[in-house]
């Protein structure tokens, strides 16, 4: 593992299983399961968007966070979510990591999501219509396989994403709580 792509997969591979177990329990095609992922998506995404100014992503964070508002309010949420705390300022690699890299994912759940027969679900198509941000991932891709994957700076890095993951994984107990 001589670059930082492999090492970030390598070490943070539990973690984000982990954050997809959690994910795959929301039931796209049912109201309460999108309104339980969008939940997770704004409470993470509002706590991680003044952090992540210096992230090849701030953009696509702020697009995600605005669509994934403006689904909740189409599903008539109105309540005010509670957000877990992001207690790090995170590594704007560790950022491009985990959000460039969700959308790979989120090509996965969108399937599920179209696949819903229910007219509220397939009427709040905000989220899931945003652009894929492959640019951002392959940008992303393409730093990471040039950065070696030892030293304080990767470290800290895969620490970071880790750190990201499991906050997340905070956002989708708490979209559930």
């Amino acid at each position: 593992m001589d670059d930082l792509r492999g090492r970030l997969r390598s070490d943070t591979r539990s973690s984000h299983d982990r954050l997809d177990r959690h994910v795959s329990t929301f039931d796209l095609g049912e109201p309460d399961g999108l309104r339980s992922f969008l939940a997770m998506q704004l409470m993470a995404l509002t706590r991680l968007e003044p952090l992540a100014k210096n992230s090849i992503c701030a953009p696509a964070i702020h697009d995600l966070r605005a669509r994934a508002e403006f689904d909740l309010r189409g599903l008539d949420e109105t309540t005010a979510l509670s957000c877990p705390d992001l207690t790090f300022t995170p590594h704007p690699m560790s950022v491009d990591y985990v959000i460039a890299g969700s959308r790979v994912g989120t090509a996965i759940l969108r399937k599920r999501w179209l696949a819903s027969k229910n007219a509220e679900v397939r009427a709040t198509s905000a989220y899931f219509s945003a652009p894929t941000y492959m640019d951002m991932w392959r940008a992303f891709c393409d730093r990471a396989t040039r950065e070696t994957s030892s030293g304080p700076q990767a470290d800290r890095i895969v620490g970071d994403a880790i750190g990201l993951f499991d906050f997340y994984g905070h956002c989708a107990a708490s979209a559930c709580a």
